[in-house]
Protein backbone atom coordinates (compact mmCIF):
# COMPACT_ATOMS: atom_id res chain seq x y z
CA UNK A 1 0.00 0.00 0.00
CA UNK A 2 1.41 3.39 -0.90
CA UNK A 3 1.98 6.07 1.71
CA UNK A 4 -0.82 8.16 0.21
CA UNK A 5 -3.31 5.29 0.37
CA UNK A 6 -2.27 4.50 3.95
CA UNK A 7 -2.68 8.14 4.97
CA UNK A 8 -6.10 8.29 3.31
CA UNK A 9 -7.21 5.11 5.08
CA UNK A 10 -5.97 6.43 8.44
CA UNK A 11 -7.74 9.77 7.90
CA UNK A 12 -10.95 7.96 7.00
CA UNK A 13 -10.77 5.82 10.15
CA UNK A 14 -10.09 8.88 12.30
CA UNK A 15 -13.00 10.80 10.78
CA UNK A 16 -15.30 7.84 11.38
CA UNK A 17 -14.18 7.53 14.99
CA UNK A 18 -14.74 11.23 15.62
CA UNK A 19 -18.17 11.16 13.98
CA UNK A 20 -19.13 8.08 15.97
CA UNK A 21 -18.01 9.62 19.24
CA UNK A 22 -19.74 12.91 18.51
CA UNK A 23 -23.10 11.28 17.86
CA UNK A 24 -23.04 8.89 20.80
CA UNK A 25 -25.98 9.76 23.01
CA UNK A 26 -25.26 13.41 23.67
CA UNK A 27 -28.99 14.22 23.80
CA UNK A 28 -31.08 13.29 26.80
CA UNK A 29 -33.66 10.54 26.07
CA UNK A 30 -36.60 12.95 26.07
CA UNK A 31 -34.95 15.16 23.43
CA UNK A 32 -34.66 12.33 20.90
CA UNK A 33 -37.55 11.97 18.49
CA UNK A 34 -38.85 8.80 16.94
CA UNK A 35 -38.21 8.56 13.23
CA UNK A 36 -40.98 7.28 11.01
CA UNK A 37 -40.02 4.55 8.60
CA UNK A 38 -39.45 6.10 5.18
CA UNK A 39 -41.92 5.26 2.45
CA UNK A 40 -40.64 2.56 0.11
CA UNK A 41 -38.95 3.95 -2.98
CA UNK A 42 -40.69 3.11 -6.25
CA UNK A 43 -38.01 3.28 -8.93
CA UNK A 44 -40.45 2.64 -11.79
CA UNK A 45 -42.62 5.57 -10.69
CA UNK A 46 -39.54 7.78 -10.30
CA UNK A 47 -38.34 6.97 -13.81
CA UNK A 48 -41.82 7.67 -15.19
CA UNK A 49 -41.72 11.14 -13.60
CA UNK A 50 -38.26 11.77 -15.06
CA UNK A 51 -39.40 10.70 -18.54
CA UNK A 52 -42.46 12.97 -18.33
CA UNK A 53 -40.28 15.95 -17.38
CA UNK A 54 -37.73 15.26 -20.12
CA UNK A 55 -40.50 14.82 -22.71
CA UNK A 56 -41.63 18.41 -22.09
CA UNK A 57 -38.26 19.66 -23.34
CA UNK A 58 -36.66 22.93 -22.35
CA UNK A 59 -38.37 24.78 -19.52
CA UNK A 60 -37.04 28.32 -19.24
CA UNK A 61 -37.96 30.22 -16.08
CA UNK A 62 -41.51 31.55 -16.26
CA UNK A 63 -42.41 29.52 -19.34
CA UNK A 64 -45.76 27.77 -19.81
CA UNK A 65 -43.87 24.46 -20.10
CA UNK A 66 -42.32 24.97 -16.66
CA UNK A 67 -45.70 25.82 -15.13
CA UNK A 68 -47.26 22.67 -16.66
CA UNK A 69 -44.55 20.44 -15.19
CA UNK A 70 -44.76 22.24 -11.84
CA UNK A 71 -48.54 21.73 -11.66
CA UNK A 72 -48.00 17.97 -12.01
CA UNK A 73 -45.15 17.80 -9.48
CA UNK A 74 -46.43 20.19 -6.80
CA UNK A 75 -49.01 17.80 -5.28
CA UNK A 76 -46.32 15.12 -4.99
CA UNK A 77 -44.06 17.24 -2.79
CA UNK A 78 -44.68 17.86 0.90
CA UNK A 79 -45.33 21.59 1.32
CA UNK A 80 -44.85 22.08 -2.43
CA UNK A 81 -45.53 25.60 -3.69
CA UNK A 82 -44.88 27.88 -6.65
CA UNK A 83 -42.32 30.65 -6.35
CA UNK A 84 -43.67 34.04 -7.25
Amino acid sequence: MSRLAAAAALASLAAGAIAGAASGGSLPPYARTAQADPAPFDSHYAWRLVREQVAVGQRPAGSPQLRRVAKKLRPLLPNGHFES
